[in-house]
C-alpha cells in the first residue's frame, strides 16, 4: 500500500519556564509530542513517505526530523505533490496525524486505513467520559460532536485542500477509538489531564 503521513504541527506559541518554547521541543508528561508522532507513524508506513508540515522547522524540529530522517514541508507544499502523483495515475492513502492530538499507537490508523475500500474518509472519534465537558453539544447543536483530532485518513485522490482545513463533512466515516488511546491539546488548561493519560501509556 502507497500510504504517505503528514504530521500537523502546531501554530500555538507556548510559554515554558518564562520562554517562548519551539514546536520542536514542545513535551506533555516528559514526552515530545513530534517525536512520539513520528514514531506513530514509522509503525504506519516508512520514513520516505514521513512528511512534518511546517511552514518553517525550528531548531528542535528539525533535529527530529533529522534523526528519524523524514521530511519537512510546508502543508500547500504536502497538498501540492500529492495531487501531482494523483495526476500522474498513483493511487493510494493519507493519513493526517496532529503534534497537539498525539495517539498511543498506529491501532487506529491501521484499522482505519482497512477501511477506506468503502469509504474514502475515515475520522476519529471518541466518546468522553460521564460528565466531561466533551459531551455537552457545541452551540446550536442538540447532540455533541464526538469528532476527535487524532486522525484523518483518506484515500489519495480524495486529499486536497479541504482535507487540510476539515471540509468533506459529508462523507466522512467515524471510527470511534477509546478516549484513553489519544489526548488532545488545544489550551494550557488540557494539559495535566493529558500528562496523566500519557503517563498510562
Amino acid at each position: 500500500m502507497n500510504t504517505w503521513v503528514g504530521i500537523e504541527v502546531t501554530r500555538q506559541l507556548r510559554v515554558a519556564d518564562g520562554q517562548l518554547q519551539p514546536a520542536g521541543a514542545i513535551s506533555v508528561g516528559g514526552v515530545n509530542l513530534l517525536d512520539h508522532q513520528l514514531k506513530v507513524a514509522q509503525d504506519i508506513t516508512d520514513p520516505d513517505h514521513i512528511c512534518v508540515l511546517s511552514p518553517q522547522g525550528d531548531e528542535a524540529m528539525l533535529e527530529l526530523i533529522a534523526k528519524h530522517e523524514v521530511r519537512e514541508l510546508a502543508p500547500f507544499d504536502f497538498i501540492a505533490m500529492l495531487n501531482d502523483r494523483v495526476k500522474n495515475g498513483q493511487e493510494g492513502t493519507v493519513v493526517l496525524l496532529r503534534q497537539i492530538a498525539p495517539l498511543r499507537d498506529a491501532t487506529a490508523v491501521k484499522k482505519a486505513l482497512t477501511m477506506l475500500g468503502d469509504h474514502a474518509v475515515v475520522v476519529s472519534a471518541s466518546k468522553a467520559p460521564e460528565g466531561h465537558k466533551r459531551n455537552k453539544p457545541p452551540p446550536d447543536q442538540t447532540e455533541p460532536d464526538h469528532r476527535c483530532l487524532a486522525f484523518e485518513v483518506r484515500r489519495m485522490s480524495e486529499f486536497s485542500m479541504g482535507a487540510m482545513e476539515g471540509m468533506s463533512l459529508g462523507q466522512q466515516k467515524l471510527l470511534f477509538i477509546d478516549w484513553n488511546d489519544f489526548v488532545e491539546i488545544t489550551r494550557p488548561d488540557d494539559e495535566a489531564e493529558a500528562a496523566a493519560t500519557i503517563k498510562q501509556w
